[in-house]
């Protein structure tokens, strides 16, 4: 279709056509149309659209995590499962809240087991970083050097792919998450990290700043959405706030 020829009656239809799919999916094909019609018109190719497409509302605070029951339910079957390597690579986004990229990535170097380290390099946020490499994590990574060496002898990467390159995707994780019966719309890597640090601000001994440094989160918003989780600090803000308040009615 030529941009002169858009209408916002194709932009209704676009949105309609897209009704099975999450606001962000369709705020996304639409700010595509968008900066397309832009940049044809800033080059010169074809006339601004006559209309300013009305964007739908965007809700990026989907937090997800595992009831007992689904945790209880996931272990399980990652115990009995033969391929064990995407079992630790679970383990991994579940008891150290690496993305699946990180995890994919993950080399030699990249492991301090003097100082119990993990280097995360190019993480999302684009700055190296280090997170801790806790007892859990240390188990599971030396669990899986011992399987990568005798699988994939001189591969530098933790979780080798095809011919002990790098890894690009699991099939397997889908295949536990059925078996698990854990809710459809989890997203197993994406939905891990959020269990982490839905799991450690409902404990109530980690500050939001302690989360987020853990999570590797590069501002502070990210973080803010786990401040529902937790426990005791939210309602003791609103008690104090009220005795505030109440104090300051008192005195009028």
């Amino acid at each position: 279709r030529r941009v002169s020829d858009l209408t916002p009656l194709d932009m209704a239809d676009l949105k309609n056509s897209m009704s099975d799919k999450a606001d962000a999916t369709v705020w996304n094909a639409l700010e595509l149309v968008r900066r397309l019609a832009n940049f044809g018109t800033k080059a010169g190719l074809c006339p601004p659209l006559g209309f300013t497409i009305e964007m739908p509302r965007r809700d990026n605070e989907r937090i997800e995590y595992l009831t007992p029951e689904e945790t209880a339910r996931f272990f399980k079957v990652m115990a009995d499962w033969p391929n064990q390597e995407a079992c630790r690579m679970l383990k991994l986004a579940f008891f150290a809240a690496m993305r699946k990229g990180e995890i994919f990535k993950l080399e030699d170097r990249d492991l301090d087991f003097q100082f119990s380290l993990i280097r995360l390099r190019d993480p999302k946020g684009k700055k190296t970083v280090s997170i801790p490499m806790n007892p859990v994590a240390r188990e599971i990574i030396e669990e899986q050097l011992a399987w990568r060496n005798e699988r994939f002898p001189g591969s530098p990467f933790l979780f080798p792919g095809k011919h002990g390159t790098q890894r690009t995707e699991c099939s397997a994780v889908d295949a536990i998450k059925k078996a698990a019966q854990l809710p459809v719309d989890f997203r197993m890597f994406h939905g891990l990290r959020h269990h982490f640090a839905v799991t450690l601000a409902n404990s109530g001994q980690y500050t939001l700043d302690m989360i987020g440094n853990l999570m590797t989160h590069k501002s502070n918003v990210m973080t803010a959405r786990y401040a529902q989780f937790l426990p005791e600090t939210m309602q003791k803000a609103g008690q104090m706030a009220s005795e505030l308040l109440n104090k300051n009615a008192m005195l009028m």
